[in-house]
């Protein structure tokens, strides 16, 4: 029987600063602790953090604001970020599971989306919420590893794409 060690990272991310959260993540990969596991999984929306004004009525005044802020420090698949985490997971020399808020390259939709990485870097793909216009069901890779770690985010029904 295979062996699987599998580290489940419990971190505070750095509030809409996508840069600063992207050199925890390298911080915290760096760690040989963490090195030594097989499979690392970083939490929901951990890049650039929770939208926690986001499933409420507005909080507080400036709620725009906030909006704006997240839109400007979502992930746009792919992008320099996710080259800063597949060179991560490489040279952690581990499978890595992040989740992210991914920002379309054209447009301002937000998804709660998990990334797949496997030990040489290589984004194998992603999980995101369906629901938004244009969403589609396509399994891809990342499907397999969905299915092995559970890894899904407790927002909405996840596709795989």
């Amino acid at each position: 029987m295979t062996k699987l060690t599998v580290a489940a990272v419990q971190a505070a991310y750095v509030l809409m600063d996508r840069g600063a959260t992207l050199a925890k993540v390298e911080e915290l990969l760096a760690d040989p602790a963490v090195q030594a596991a097989d499979l690392v999984v970083f939490p929901e929306a951990f890049v650039p953090g929770t939208p926690i004004w986001i499933d409420g009525p507005p909080i507080w005044d400036g709620d725009e604001q906030w909006f704006a802020m997240l839109a400007d420090q979502a992930v746009v698949v792919p992008s320099e970020a996710t080259d800063r985490l597949g060179a991560a997971a490489r040279q952690a020399g581990v499978y890595l599971v992040i989740g992210i808020n991914e920002r379309e390259a054209a447009g301002s939709t937000i998804y709660n989306t998990l990334l797949y990485f496997d030990a040489n870097g290589n984004l194998l793909g992603k999980t995101y919420h369906a629901g938004v216009a244009g969403s589609s069901n396509r399994p891809g890779p990342a499907l397999l590893v969905t299915l092995v770690t559970g890894a899904m985010n407790p927002w909405a029904p996840a596709t795989t794409k």
